[in-house]
């Protein structure tokens, strides 16, 4: 039950005072322009580092250097909460974001609270992928006759080099006895 929930049921059960007004604050995950909750949230902050869930699932606990320092496995989500398990520790977490808070446990014991929630985000920062290199530009430059692959190992290797270029191992004749070409990457 939400907190407007209670506060709707106890006023409706006469258990506040004639004419006071209850103040009832919207969680992290529920004010307006945040949209982070337990479901949706992949990455939190904390004043000495960070959580972030990877690219397999997992999370991994970065200090403020951003290196890794933990590993966790994702045991559950709820509206509010992530909870994350080291196996190799037996260290149970809960990323809280309806208290703001990172609790910490282990061995399945209760849990204490470690750190408080500076902020969210929907996903990890990952490093942009460079993009692949681009293809080779290659382009056929004429060799003169070439008449097998041990002919094109000696003949293009220069010509490539003749035109500041590198043979790519391709080779073709144009007119039979007269022209050959060799491919040439630029």
């Amino acid at each position: 039950m939400t907190r407007k929930h209670w506060a709707l049921a106890l006023t409706l059960a006469g258990l506040t005072a004639p004419g006071a007004v209850l103040l009832v604050s919207a969680p992290l995950a529920a004010q307006p322009g945040t949209g982070f909750n337990g479901w949706n949230v992949n990455y939190v902050t904390h004043a000495s580092g960070h959580f972030a869930r990877q690219r397999d699932g997992t999370w991994a606990e970065f200090n403020d250097q951003g290196q890794i320092i933990f590993r966790f496995v994702e045991v559950q989500r709820d509206e509010w909460s992530v909870y994350l398990n080291d196996p190799s520790r037996n260290v149970q977490l809960q990323l809280d974001l309806y208290r703001r808070k990172i609790s910490y446990g282990s061995n399945g014991g209760p849990r204490s609270d470690l750190y408080d929630i500076t902020g969210t985000r929907p996903r990890a920062y990952e490093p942009p992928v460079a993009p692949p290199p681009p293809p080779p530009r290659t382009r056929p430059v004429n060799a003169g006759p070439i008449w097998n692959q041990a002919d094109a190992a000696v003949k293009c290797p220069v010509v490539g080099h003749a035109v500041n270029g590198r043979w790519t191992g391709g080779w073709w004749t144009t007119r039979m006895n007269e022209m050959s070409v060799c491919e040439i990457a630029f």
